[in-house]
């Protein structure tokens, strides 16, 4: 049975109103339906990540770059999930003008 692909997680940032138990994702999708992410019934997982902090800059808040995880084990699947993992981290360094 071929691999499945991978899943991408993305950082969201979320409002939390005051006297409120809802969530609101305030991160926008993006403006080509073909790039917004696939789910069941419209909607996004939530997985609450106490780790991840915003990236701040002296002109900047940004997310932490998006986190690649590859559904099976064939190299070819786990080469280009960490292909994905690098460019991801190398556009997040470029974007927030961090060099390594």
């Amino acid at each position: 049975m071929p691999d499945a692909g991978y899943l991408i997680a993305v950082h969201h940032a979320v409002w939390h109103p005051p006297n409120s138990n809802e969530l609101i994702d305030v991160t926008p999708f993006h403006a080509d339906q073909k790039d917004w992410p696939i789910t069941e019934r419209a909607s996004v997982l939530f997985l609450f990540d106490e780790a991840a902090q915003p990236v701040l800059t002296e002109t900047h808040c940004g997310p932490l770059p998006s986190r690649f995880f590859p559904l099976g084990k064939d190299e070819r699947l786990l080469k280009h999930v960490e292909e994905l993992r690098q460019k991801e981290e190398q556009e997040c360094r470029d974007i927030y003008g961090f060099r390594s």
